[in-house]
C-alpha cells in the first residue's frame, strides 16, 4: 500500500487527552488570566462600585478583586504580585502558574493562539511512522480551544529506507514566510530533518508493542533532543531484534537475570566466549 494512504488524519490520542497531556508533560504555551470588568449597585448608597473578575486558564480559579479605570488602555486589576495591566505577566494566587493578564476585549479582538507539537510514533504494515502535529492552542474572550493540524511526518519503511512527508507549504518566496497547513500529505524528495523536534512525544506505548521499539526506550529518545539523533536511533533499533534489545541494552535486566540464575543453578551454563549476549546466555533470538 502508498506510506500516504497509511498516514492518519489525525492522532490516536483524542483532542480531550491531548489536551490534558499537554498541560502534564509540555505545556500548551501561553496561559492566561483573563478579567473583565463587573460591577453592583451599592443597596445603602446607591452608588455603582467597579471590581475585577479574573480566570486562570490553567486551573480554572476565579476571583474577584480591585479593579483600576481610567489613564487610557484597558483596565487594571489588583494581584498579589500588584497591579496588573492587559499584557503583564503575573501569577495566578491559586496555582502559582505563570499567565498573562488579559482583558475580555482584547481578547475578541485579539485571540491569543500558541502552538506545540507533540510526536507520535505508530507502526503499522512493517512501517514506522514518526509522526508532528500542530496542536494549535486559541483563547479567545469565552472559549478556550485546542485544534491539532498535520505538519511533518517521517517514515522508515520496511526496507529501512526514510521518507519524509510534509503538510505545510509556504506562502510566498521568502525563507521568512508564514508557514501554512495544507490539509493534505505529500512527500518531500529531498529527506530534512532540520525541523524535527522530539522534544514532546505522545506516550503511547500500544503503538509499538511486541516490536523492537518497545525496548527503546522513550526516555533515551527524549534526552538526545536532537532530530538527526533522534532518526538514526530509531533506525538502530528496527534493525534489532527484541531479545538483542533486552540483553545489550539493559544492564540491570542482565544483571538481575544473571543474580537470579547463580541462585538456582550456577553460572556454569553461560558461555562466556559467546560475542552476543543472547549467545552467551545460550538461547536464540525468536527465544
Amino acid at each position: 500500500m502508498e506510506l500516504r494512504k497509511l498516514l492518519p488524519d489525525a492522532p490516536q490520542m483524542g483532542a480531550k487527552a491531548l489536551d490534558a497531556w499537554l498541560r502534564e508533560n509540555g505545556g500548551r504555551g501561553r496561559e492566561v488570566m483573563r478579567y473583565r470588568k463587573l460591577s453592583f449597585k451599592d443597596p445603602l448608597s446607591g452608588e455603582r462600585i467597579y471590581y475585577a473578575q479574573c480566570h486562570c486558564t490553567v486551573c480554572h480559579q476565579e476571583m474577584e478583586t480591585n479593579i483600576y479605570i481610567g489613564g487610557g488602555g484597558y483596565p487594571k486589576f489588583e494581584n498579589f504580585t500588584g497591579v496588573v495591566s492587559n499584557g503583564d505577566s503575573t501569577y495566578c494566587p491559586y496555582c502559582g502558574a505563570r499567565v498573562e493578564a488579559a482583558y475580555y476585549d482584547r481578547l475578541r479582538r485579539h485571540p491569543i493562539t500558541s502552538t506545540r507539537y507533540p510526536w507520535e510514533i505508530v507502526k503499522k504494515d512493517g512501517c514506522v511512522f514518526f509522526i508532528c502535529w500542530a496542536a494549535i492552542h486559541e483563547i479567545g474572550h469565552d472559549y478556550d480551544s485546542i485544534t491539532v493540524e498535520k505538519r511533518n511526518a517521517y517514515v522508515l519503511d520496511s526496507e529501512g529506507k526514510w521518507h519524509r512527508f510534509t503538510a505545510m507549504e509556504r506562502s510566498g518566496w521568502s525563507a521568512m514566510s508564514k508557514m501554512e497547513y495544507i490539509g493534505t500529505w505529500y512527500e518531500r524528495k529531498k529527506f530534512d530533518v532540520t525541523d524535527g523536534n522530539p522534544g514532546l512525544i505522545l506516550p503511547v506505548t500500544t503503538n509499538f508493542e511486541g516490536t523492537p521499539l518497545e525496548n527503546a526506550k522513550l526516555e533515551k529518545l527524549l534526552a538526545l533532543n536532537m532530530g538527526t539523533e533522534f532518526l538514526l536511533y530509531a533506525r538502530v533499533y528496527m534493525r534489532h531484534k527484541t531479545v538483542e534489545n533486552i540483553t545489550m541494552h539493559s544492564p540491570h535486566l542482565m544483571a538481575a537475570l544473571l543474580w537470579w540464575a547463580k541462585g538456582v543453578t550456577g553460572l556454569d551454563w553461560i558461555n562466556w566466549k559467546a560475542k552476543k549476549p543472547h549467545e552467551m546466555m545460550r538461547i536464540t533470538k525468536p527465544e
